[in-house]
């Protein structure tokens, strides 16, 4: 096994600290580390919440890269909270694959065991995407919200993007107060 996984598996390892943040958040049970394509290790914890505002440790790291520039994945390693690894859930496959699209996502590499030295690519475990690239728009540039955006898109007071093609408004819910919680 490379030098660079005992690398990753020790950056994990050291933000992987498990505690209570409050009545309704606990962070820090799952560990990612995430190698960029430069050479840079980028950490994440998951972070749990009594509602799905959560987040996987494996998007947090990769959340964490982008926030540094980069935005290119190489190699992804989890450590569970009993220390074993895994393979990243569909949402963190989504974003690697939404990252890297055009078949660039199946070479990253994932570390599914970490003891025994498995490494799996993300091809692998995720052999079809959902969106046949190029993604067709109207404007025929192959990503759906490439029309310009920009502060002068929008006049003042009207912050709202327009709704790509493919979206339909969805029903009211009787059930719902303007604030966006149920009654």
């Amino acid at each position: 096994m490379d030098e660079i996984w005992a690398k990753l598996y020790a950056a994990a390892k050291a933000v992987q600290q498990e505690r209570q943040i409050s009545d309704y958040v606990l962070a820090g049970g799952v560990a990612a580390a995430v190698l960029s394509k430069s050479g840079r290790i980028y950490t994440g914890v998951c972070i749990d919440t009594c509602s799905t505002l959560g987040i996987c440790a494996e998007r947090n790291a990769i959340f964490n890269m982008i926030t540094n520039g980069e935005q290119e994945i190489d190699k992804v390693l989890c450590i569970l909270p009993d220390g074993s690894g895994g393979t990243p859930c569909g949402a963190c496959r989504e974003l690697m694959v939404q990252l890297m699209p055009n078949g660039r996502y199946k070479d990253i590499e994932i570390m599914m065991d970490y003891a025994a030295g498995r490494i799996v690519k993300l091809g692998e475990i995720t052999p079809e995407w959902w969106i046949k690239y190029p993604l067709p728009t109207q404007n025929g540039t192959g990503f759906p919200f490439s029309e310009t955006l920009s502060r002068s898109s929008f006049p003042a007071g009207k912050l709202t993007a327009p709704l790509p093609p493919f979206s339909v408004p969805l029903p009211a819910d009787p059930d719902m107060r303007s604030d966006g919680c149920r009654t």
